[in-house]
């Protein structure tokens, strides 16, 4: 099975509890909640992540972004030490997993910062994925290898450059070579353009040999800047055929 994961904004219109439950409802498996999506996403409070996780009552993975400022991805060490001690509060409201990423100045994975978020992550029983600021990266093989050697179970990407415009039908053929890369030791989230007239193509390219693969979307299951039940339930059809 292939799932579908959701984006969803904590301090967006509407009422949140409302929305997360229409993502359940419609079958997909797993929330990324995140805040200030106008910066590309931001670490939500934590009465949001309760919100979530009340409403949906362990039905969906949720997942919370741990991002504590916009811009690029490269932190200061004070900056890290403030993500390791977010951590334990966001399990504790309700997190199953935290989506982040840290950079060198270089554009390649600050190792010694992720290794300290992975181990502190991995100790309050969370998963872990790498979040799009691999799409920032030059060198994904050798990003691959030191996120496989850390332990983080997923990588989103959209096989296209950060800040590019582009999407994952531009990027399919890097995104093809990151699963011959993972050789599925890491989950490959598929996110940047997902949308229903491209789910499935998407899919039948990179579908096979039991590879670890699952999507990402957010506008493409609003309407009106609401989270439509029937639009997410579409989706998640499309992926099972």
């Amino acid at each position: 099975m292939v799932d579908l994961e959701i984006c969803l904004a904590s301090d967006g219109s509407g009422d949140l509890a409302a929305q997360a439950i229409n993502i359940a409802k419609g079958g997909a498996r797993r929330i990324e909640l995140c805040s200030n999506m106008e910066n590309d996403g931001l670490t939500p409070s934590l009465n949001a992540i309760q919100c979530v996780r009340e409403a949906t009552a362990g039905t969906v993975e949720l997942l919370v972004m741990l991002r504590p400022v916009s811009g690029d991805f490269s932190y200061t060490e004070k900056q890290v030490n403030e993500m390791l001690e977010m951590i334990p509060a966001l399990a504790q409201a309700g997190a199953d997993g935290i989506v982040t990423g840290g950079l060198t100045s270089e554009n390649a994975i600050n190792v010694d910062a992720m290794k300290q978020l992975a181990q502190q992550t991995q100790s309050h029983n969370l998963a872990m994925t790498f979040h799009r600021a691999f799409d920032a990266i030059s060198d994904h093989q050798a990003a691959l290898r030191s996120i496989s050697e850390l332990s983080i179970s997923r990588v989103l990407s959209a096989g296209t450059s950060w800040l590019s415009g582009l999407g994952a039908e531009q990027g399919i053929e890097k995104l093809e070579k990151f699963l011959q890369y993972s050789q599925g030791q890491i989950e490959l989230v598929v996110g940047g353009g997902v949308k229903h007239s491209n789910i499935q193509w998407l899919k039948h390219k990179l579908h096979r040999d039991n590879r670890r693969l699952s999507f990402h979307t957010h506008s493409a299951v609003l309407t009106d800047g609401l989270v439509d039940v029937e639009k997410v339930t579409s989706l998640v059809a499309l992926l099972a055929d």
